[in-house]
């Protein structure tokens, strides 16, 4: 009998732990809640989302996984020949960094791309995009300060050289598609301007 009870323990714990999330970290920063199904690398199987979809990621993908004990096992390894200079801990870093970087706001970023545009579209189409251009290089060559708006995701990591490297690839990525929404806003509005200007009787 008391095998009988210690074997239902069993059963009761494994089906306990089968019903607990694990959570996956790919190689853009982000994690996701999973229920892990098979962890063999190269194959890596699980289930996500409320329908439960068994989805298996490419390898390449994947930076690491941590099951439902918490036990974690890193799909990166650190190779120079296929660009994986980083150690696995200064890579998870560097991820950290990437993915908070996502809360960067690029709305001053977008306003000297509308300048730049707006005053660029007096050129005309073809060399009106000179100024988003140029502005858009400019703003992104500056070294990007790394806000509190991102590194309170992470505490600790403000000072860390990975975190904030990855935070300021990501930073410079919303920089450059900040500054060239606003400088192809700019353009837009900059040209309709100047159509009306030009075409408008009264302004004759």
């Amino acid at each position: 009998m008391r095998y009988i009870f210690v074997y239902i323990a069993v059963m009761f714990t494994l089906a306990l732990q089968a019903q607990q999330s694990s959570n996956i970290m790919m190689m853009n920063g982000r994690i996701y809640d999973i229920r892990l199904k098979q962890l063999q690398p190269p194959t890596i199987q699980f289930e996500f989302g409320k329908k439960h979809k068994l989805i298996t990621p490419a390898v390449e993908k994947v930076f690491s996984v941590t099951d439902s004990t918490g036990k974690k096992t890193y799909i990166y390894q650190q190779d120079s020949l296929y660009g994986n200079y980083f150690a696995a801990k200064d890579m998870e870093n560097f991820l950290h960094g990437y993915n908070d970087a996502r809360h960067y706001r690029y709305g001053g970023d977008f306003a000297i791309g509308f300048g730049a545009g707006l005053g660029g579209s007096f050129l005309g189409a073809i060399y009106g995009w000179s100024g988003p251009i140029l502005a858009t290089t400019i703003n992104v060559s500056i070294k990007p300060r790394i806000k509190q708006q991102i590194t309170k995701h992470h505490p600790g990591l403000e000072f860390d050289s990975y975190y904030l490297a990855g935070a300021r690839r990501k930073v410079r990525m919303r920089k450059m598609f900040g500054t060239m929404l606003g400088g192809a806003a700019g353009m837009v509005v900059g040209t309709l301007i100047f159509q009306f200007l030009v075409r408008n009787p009264l302004t004759n």
